[in-house]
């Protein structure tokens, strides 16, 4: 072969060597730019713990203008025994069809309770206002999150929230009474006791007839909302002691009457929330 055939070929390998690390640089780089754009884009994180039977929280930068590119979680818990009621006293987010840019939505037992957006309420959107939000357990979760704009300045949201005792002596709630004899509720429990000349059996809740000695005049506390501590109970009693916390609940929110920021009006209740 001749030297300027082997010069020729020589070139050709160097140059397609060259080119296949120019193009290994490339991806490499766009593939940088492509993380770096998806990073920018993609919202920022924050996540809140509160555990204070009552307390209040807002939007990042309340009272001026929010951000861009927000997702911000507020984990509520209060001990069992309570449910938490939820209501703003400021609201002011970018409206959009279906709440579908910046917005708020309000989880409780892992369910959606509302998704919230907007100045005004209209057939797409929603606002609290004065509605008082509850949750069916112990836990609410608050998500803000908002688009990559937010050109008029909306200033964002005050929330407050509060426990709320359930009172599972309410027999007008309960269809079932949890006491056979007499039930005394306390914050975020009850006990049941009994009428002279019975005793309160080991389930601390039903009452059997017995001697004056042999009687309980009270029983132990229950830790728990709806039963007595140190009892095991069964898979259908586990049911029937959540569903009715559930009517309790419900029930809360068909006929709690609040007077919040009015004197001279009464609002009035639907399910899941106060108006």
């Amino acid at each position: 072969m001749s030297p300027f055939l082997l010069t020729c070929r020589h070139h050709r390998v160097s140059q397609e060597s060259g080119n296949q690390q120019l193009r290994v640089e490339m991806q490499k780089s766009l593939t940088m730019w492509l993380f770096l754009w998806v990073s920018l884009l993609r919202p920022t994180v924050f996540g809140f713990q509160l555990n204070d039977t009552f307390g209040q929280f807002q939007s990042p930068g309340f009272p001026t203008a929010y951000g861009d590119y927000i997702y911000q979680t507020w984990n509520i818990s209060v001990p069992r025994g309570f449910v938490i009621k939820l209501y703003f006293s400021h609201f002011n987010l970018e409206p959009s069809y279906r709440c579908g840019y910046d917005h708020i939505k309000i989880l409780t037992e892992g369910q959606q309770l509302v998704k919230l957006c907007g100045e005004t309420s209209t057939d797409t959107e929603e606002v609290p206002g004065d509605k008082q939000f509850f949750s069916t357990g112990n836990n609410m979760i608050v998500i803000f999150r908002t688009d990559y704009s937010n050109e008029k300045n909306y200033t964002g949201f005050a929330a407050h929230y509060a426990a709320l005792d359930i009172d599972e002596c309410d027999q007008a709630i309960f269809e079932e009474p949890f006491c056979d004899h007499f039930c005394h509720n306390y914050l975020g429990g009850y006990y049941c006791s009994c009428k002279l000349g019975h005793f309160l059996d080991s389930d601390n809740r039903i009452c059997r007839e017995g001697k004056l000695g042999e009687e309980k005049q009270d029983g132990e506390r229950s830790k728990g909302p709806l039963k007595a501590p140190e009892v095991t109970t069964g898979v259908q009693e586990e049911k029937t002691l959540q569903s009715a916390r559930d009517n309790y609940v419900s029930a809360i929110h068909t006929s709690y009457v609040s007077t919040w920021g009015r004197d001279d009006m009464q609002h009035k209740c639907s399910i899941a929330v106060c108006e």
